[in-house]
């Protein structure tokens, strides 16, 4: 799970949840905390990508961008062949949902797909080849000098090792 003490963030938990939903692997849902101890009853933010063989939304991580005035939510899915990527959604609403997907430059609305179905959702990290687990189980940060940095981990057929990496973008995308 991902547990933030942020004074945005208001004591929320963002975490992959493994109940059924159309037979996916796993889900992010929210609960919120005042004391980090008693919990409320879990409410889905983002449903996991359907037109994957395996649909399932893993390991979020989340961020806000002032300038842009979104929330950021980082998750990890599988695509046979390449194994795990990594996608984004983002919400002006920190509690989201988290339905604007992130579907590649040309398409939807100036990239993002307004009502997270129309299109296939484009992965924004990849292994540089396919096999093995993939590329995810990320955490991003968005620095004070406005820069995104990104920490993952990887591993691919090719290589035979996980690999811990980091990338610095001057985007959240």
């Amino acid at each position: 799970p991902l547990i933030l003490n942020d004074p945005l963030l208001k004591g929320k938990a963002y975490a992959p949840d493994k109940e059924t939903l159309e037979k996916s692997w796993d889900y992010v849902r929210m609960r919120t905390s005042r004391d980090g101890s008693v919990w409320s009853a879990p409410r889905v933010v983002l449903v996991p990508t359907k037109n994957h063989e395996k649909p399932c939304a893993c390991d979020p991580a989340i961020v806000y961008d002032e300038k842009e005035k979104y929330w950021y939510l980082y998750y990890t899915g599988y695509i046979p062949g390449s194994e795990t990527v990594t996608y984004v959604a983002r919400s002006r609403n920190v509690d989201g949902p988290y339905i604007e997907r992130y579907v590649g430059e040309g398409k939807g609305n100036n990239g993002w797909d307004k009502n997270g179905y129309s299109y296939e959702p484009k992965p924004i990290l990849r292994a540089s080849s396919n096999g093995g687990y993939g590329l995810g189980q990320i955490s991003v940060v968005r620095m004070d000098d406005g820069k995104y940095h990104f920490w993952f981990n990887s591993s691919t057929s090719v290589e035979g090792k996980w690999q811990f990496s980091h990338i610095e973008l001057n985007s959240p995308y």
